[in-house]
């Protein structure tokens, strides 16, 4: 009898969350959930990505959890209810990261440690695909269950490893877990599941350009099609925070200029109901504003609000006709306002991309995200690469969710990805006067010459195109009288840096390898092409051999 295995897809994002799933016997045939908002209005795809606690223990997730918070915003116990909204950015380029000291700040503004609050938003997330599995398909053993969660291909080393222990300590087997980047499951999707997609990236050898716009981040990346339909990365992932709530932080720039910031500090404080709702219809003009509306767009305020100040039109005394209990932008100043200087940050990455060696006959961008669903967006990035053929797939923002479903089923789909950066390891080399000359040298008993210290040994440039498979060995000796190494590992843009303590070099964890105390020599393997980089240990003389995991947060104990 053949086993039916399911993959299990989480994606965690910036302003909204969701889950798909689907068997080995039918992998195409995606089943994902659908949201109910509460009110009965509002059916979708994903759900908030928010999590309520009580008295500091979770409660729920999503629309039940702003819910559950309006509702109880005017009790007399609302300190004991926290909501914690859009959380996932605080991993986006952070030098460092930790489970005890990274912090993220609820509605309140008051702070909490991040690492629980991605552990239950995992943990809800897994236990509701579960649930909805179980209902349609009876029980399922865990041992048949495949977990893909999403991430930026932009991410860091560190932010993996955070998002890879929040899902441990939420219950998933880490040998029973993948990540999908967020481009990468989109381009697997759209290329054999968008009609007009399909078509258009049709044929071995054709290049796209797949643009992923999320709440957060704009996460770029550039595929060629293989002659057996896989997938090979061209450029190295690129992109930056230039997400849909950076549109969102405009539209709160604004608030504090018309009703002065501490007026509106107070009035979100005390109106956390009100607060919410004006957010959720933001929410909705923001996506369906397009530059072709011939009628004034209006946007309701809340009385609450409306009726706690005068309102100071000094920057905007042109721009905005203001009502009772309402302000009116013509179409023009409401694109000014809150999304043309986020879409040319975002269009000036997509130039300079085009400018580069093999991009420059791209013809296709693909832009998938929940962001992308914005026609305004769509319509001024059309007419700035109006030689360039746009696609943008139905419901662009379930791409990723669909595409990391179909990944974990056949995750050799990508055949190779490109180096975001050199790697390497601090090492000690013999003093060469030619090279070292402004460095001092310190002598060496055991090696009986002079060193020099914090060097930086490569293992492999940026820009390298690694096939998924690929591994690149090196040897160390261990030192005697020493029974564990650590190995530190770090990362620099250059390709080629000399020293570990070049400006640009980072660390980005450190390798602990326990051994006895003789000296002996230790195979260190990197392991590249996937979409974390996994390091493998063996000591020659014995031929021990271990996977260790690379320790990037900063209080980690491996």
């Amino acid at each position: 009898m053949m086993v039916v295995r399911l993959v299990v897809a989480l994606d965690l994002g910036t302003t909204y969350s969701g889950y798909a799933f689907s068997a080995s016997s039918d992998p195409l045939t995606i089943v994902s959930n659908v949201w109910n908002s509460g009110s009965g209005q509002l059916m979708s795809s994903k759900s908030p990505t928010c999590v309520l606690l009580h008295n500091d223990m979770f409660h729920s997730f999503g629309y039940d959890a702003e819910n559950k918070y309006v509702q109880v915003i005017d009790d007399e116990d609302r300190n004991d209810w926290r909501l914690f909204r859009r959380f996932k950015m605080v991993l986006h380029k952070q030098a460092t990261l930790s489970r005890s000291t990274t912090t993220i700040a609820d509605t309140r503004g008051d702070y909490m440690e991040a690492f629980p609050i991605f552990t239950m938003a995992l943990g809800y997330l897994k236990k509701s695909a579960l649930e909805h599995i179980k209902k349609q398909r009876g029980e399922v053993s865990m041992e048949n269950v495949t977990f893909v969660i999403t991430v930026p291909a932009i991410w860091d080393d560190n932010a993996k490893q955070f998002m890879r222990e929040a899902a441990t300590e939420a219950g998933i087997d880490t040998s029973k877990l993948k990540f999908a980047l967020e481009p990468e499951a989109a381009s697997i999707w759209c290329e054999s599941h968008s009609a007009e997609a399909s078509i258009a990236l049709a044929g071995t050898g054709t290049r796209y350009m797949v643009v992923d716009l999320g709440g957060g981040t704009a996460d770029i990346s550039v595929h060629e099609r293989n002659e057996d339909g896989t997938l090979r990365e061209i450029h190295r992932a690129s992109g930056g925070n230039w997400g849909g709530t950076n549109v969102d932080a405009k539209f709160i720039e604004l608030l504090q200029d018309l009703f002065g910031r501490e007026i509106l500090h107070a009035w979100k404080r005390d109106n956390q109901d009100d607060y919410m709702e004006l957010l959720r219809t933001f929410e909705a003009e923001k996506l369906a504003f397009g530059p072709d509306l011939d009628t004034k767009l209006t946007l309701e305020v809340p009385e609450s609000l409306f009726d706690s100040t005068t309102l100071d039109l000094t920057r905007y005394e042109d721009k905005i006709e203001v009502k009772p209990y309402k302000l009116r932008f013509e179409t023009k100043n409401f694109g000014t306002i809150f999304f043309d200087d986020l879409i040319t940050k975002i269009v000036n990455h997509l130039k300079k991309l085009f400018e580069k060696s093999g991009l420059e006959f791209v013809q296709t961008i693909v832009l998938v995200g929940g962001f992308a669903e914005c026609r305004y967006l769509q319509v001024k990035v059309k007419a700035e690469f109006s030689e360039k053929r746009l696609i943008v797939p139905d419901d662009p923002g379930m791409s990723v969710l669909k595409g990391a479903v179909k990944y974990g089923h056949f995750p050799l789909i990508v055949t190779s990805r490109i180096m975001r950066y050199t790697y390497g390891i601090e090492a000690r080399r013999k003093f060469d006067e030619r090279i070292h000359k402004h460095i001092k040298p310190v002598y060496n008993q055991e090696a009986n010459c002079h060193v020099v210290e914090k060097c930086f040994q490569m293992f492999v440039p940026v820009d390298k195109e690694i096939k998924t498979d690929s591994k690149f060995t090196q040897t160390f000796k261990t030192f005697y009288g020493c029974n564990e190494t650590h190995i530190n590992i770090f990362r620099s843009p250059q390709k080629a840096p000399s020293m570990v303590t070049d400006p640009e070099c980072v660390k980005v964890g450190t390798v602990k390898i326990r051994h006895s105390k003789e000296p002996f020599k230790i195979y260190v393997t990197f392991m590249f092409g996937k979409t974390e980089l996994i390091v493998k240990a063996r000591i020659q003389e014995t031929g021990k051999e271990a996977i260790v995991k690379l320790d990037c947060l900063n209080d980690t104990h491996l």
